[in-house]
C-alpha cells in the first residue's frame, strides 16, 4: 500500500509538472501576442506620450472588434508597466471616447464636425501615401478598394463610396517645410465602418513599405556582391 501510495505521488508530480510547464508556455505564448499586438497598433504613435499612445492604442484595437479583457492585455506590454485597474480604466477612457464619437446627434454640429476632424486626420495622410503609391505602380490615379474609391483629381482627392456617396473631398498640398496640409470641402456622413477601413488601409501600407524595404535591401546586397 506504502508503495503504491509513493507510485502515486510520483505520477501526481510528473503531471503537475507538466501542467505547469503548459500554463507557463501558454501564457509565454499569450505576452508575446500581446508584445506584437501593442507593436502593431502603435505605428506612428512614436512621438506621443505614453498615456496618449497608449489610450490610441486601445482605440484603434477596439475599433478593430478586439474585446475590452483582450485590449487590457495589449496595454499590459506597455513600456510604462500599467496595473491591472489602470489598464482597465485606459480601456474604459478609450471605450467611452469612441461611445462619444459614435452616438452623436446630428443637431450636434461640434462633435459632428470633432468626429469628422478626427477621421479626416487618421485617412488623408493614408489616402496621400496610397494615392501615391499606385501612380507609381500603375501610372493610374484612381485606387479601388472593395466598396469604394479613391481618386486624385488635380490637387482634390476623393474618396467615394458605392453606395453612400462621397464620403470626402479634400484639397491637398504641400508647405515649404515638406508637411503634408490639407483643407475639407466636403465631408459625408461618416461612420465606424469608414474608420475601420483607413485603420485595415494603414496596415497594407505598412505591409507594402516593408516589403518594398526589404526588395531594396536585397537588390542593394546584390549589386555590392
Amino acid at each position: 500500500m506504502e508503495q503504491q501510495l509513493l507510485s502515486q505521488k510520483a505520477v501526481d508530480a510528473v503531471a503537475l509538472n507538466k501542467a505547469q510547464t503548459l500554463a507557463a508556455d501558454k501564457s509565454k505564448l499569450k505576452d508575446n501576442l500581446s508584445a506584437e499586438l501593442y507593436k502593431h497598433y502603435s505605428t506612428d504613435l512614436q512621438n506621443l506620450l505614453v498615456t496618449d499612445r497608449d489610450k490610441e492604442i486601445a482605440m484603434r484595437a477596439l475599433l478593430d472588434n478586439k474585446p475590452a479583457q483582450e485590449v487590457e492585455e495589449i496595454i499590459f506590454a506597455s513600456p510604462a508597466g500599467w496595473t491591472t485597474d489602470e489598464a482597465k480604466v485606459l480601456v474604459l477612457i478609450a471605450n467611452n471616447q469612441l461611445a462619444t464619437i459614435e452616438s452623436q446627434p446630428e443637431q450636434q454640429l461640434d462633435q459632428k464636425q470633432s468626429l469628422q476632424s478626427y477621421f479626416l486626420a487618421k485617412a488623408v495622410p493614408i489616402a496621400v501615401d496610397l494615392i501615391n503609391w499606385q501612380l507609381r505602380e500603375s501610372g493610374s490615379n484612381s485606387l479601388r478598394f472593395k466598396r469604394a474609391t479613391l481618386e486624385k483629381q488635380g490637387r482634390e482627392l476623393v474618396f467615394t463610396h458605392d453606395e453612400r456617396g462621397e464620403i470626402f473631398r479634400v484639397t491637398v498640398n504641400r508647405n515649404q517645410s515638406g508637411e503634408l496640409e490639407y483643407s475639407p470641402i466636403n465631408v459625408g456622413s461618416v461612420k465606424r465602418e469608414d474608420i475601420q477601413l483607413w485603420q485595415k488601409a494603414e496596415r497594407v501600407l505598412q505591409q507594402i513599405i516593408e516589403s518594398e524595404q526589404q526588395q531594396e535591401l536585397r537588390q542593394n546586397k546584390g549589386i555590392s556582391l
